[in-house]
């Protein structure tokens, strides 16, 4: 399905998924990136009229501020420890809306409901999202937490 008919579906948002990068850096490098993926990428990200997410894993220091012609809304989700948020913050974050930088192989799966909440003030969340159901946890993950990215794991093994 074309993007253009993705957007006549109703959706408020888009969510690109990308994984790029490793802990390390990129998959690619810079050079190749600005020559064969961002002129691709660029065609896409211009269809896209609706406000919209550029999500992958790793480090994307060195190519952020090309990443960033896309034109994306939000990028996601800024992995610990290789990407703090606190740094994102002072060099992107008033030019789009950063989401994510919990740490999503230690903490979030397999930390108690203190050390999440603890996780989150120390990275500068300000709030702890609380959800009703129990559907989309990750497994050893107390029910009442909520990723502040949202995982799908956890429904993906209930529907098997």
């Amino acid at each position: 399905m074309g993007i253009k008919k993705l957007q006549q579906l109703g959706f408020d948002f888009i969510a690109t998924y990308n994984d790029m990068a490793y802990k390390e850096g990129q998959l690619v490098s810079p050079q190749v990136l600005r020559e064969v993926f961002l002129p691709k990428m660029k065609i896409v990200a211009e269809a896209i009229k609706l406000p919209w997410a550029f999500h992958s894993d790793g480090n994307l220091t060195i190519v952020m501020e090309d990443l960033l012609t896309l034109g994306m809304n939000c990028a996601n989700p800024f992995e610990p420890p290789c990407m703090e948020l606190k740094v994102a913050k002072e060099k992107w974050g008033d030019r789009i809306c950063l989401w994510g930088n919990i740490d999503l192989v230690k903490t979030l799966p397999y930390g108690t409901v203190e050390e999440v909440e603890a996780e989150v003030k120390q990275r500068n969340y300000g709030k702890i999202a609380k959800k009703k159901s129990t559907k989309g946890k990750l497994p050893k993950n107390p029910p009442e937490l909520v990723s502040p990215q949202p995982p799908v794991r956890g429904d993906l093994q209930t529907a098997m």
